[in-house]
């Protein structure tokens, strides 16, 4: 696979969900990117911590971060599905992407739960 993107709701999951694959997936010579749809943290010091953490997990991983809306929305149900859509049918169309990964609707994370 050369361009593949990983949807997810908050930064970490990625990593969490698939940090060796996407690893492997770079190393090998894709061109992987991670879209994160939301930050979900109450204050501002919190945000700017895990807007690091996944800048620092895009450097160790070798993917390209992306949000959604500049990290805007706190919960993926406050996104107007039309308009995800509509931003994932462009970026899969402007990545060329081969693969899309994302999360599955049997996930039990809690924060996921119909989330997929």
């Amino acid at each position: 696979m050369n361009n593949v993107l990983f949807v997810v709701a908050h930064p970490d999951d990625a990593e969490l969900a698939a940090g060796g694959t996407i690893k492997m997936l770079t190393e090998g010579g894709s061109k992987v990117t991670v879209l994160n749809l939301t930050i979900s943290e109450k204050t501002r010091e919190a945000r700017q911590w895990r807007v690091q953490a996944a800048e620092r997990a895009a450097n160790i991983l070798g993917y390209d971060l992306q949000w959604y809306e500049q990290g805007r929305f706190d919960h993926v149900a406050d996104i107007k599905s039309h308009e995800l859509v509509a931003h994932l049918d462009q970026l899969v169309r402007s990545l060329r992407a081969d693969a899309v990964f994302s999360h599955c609707q049997g996930d039990s994370h809690i924060d996921l739960v119909g989330a997929a």
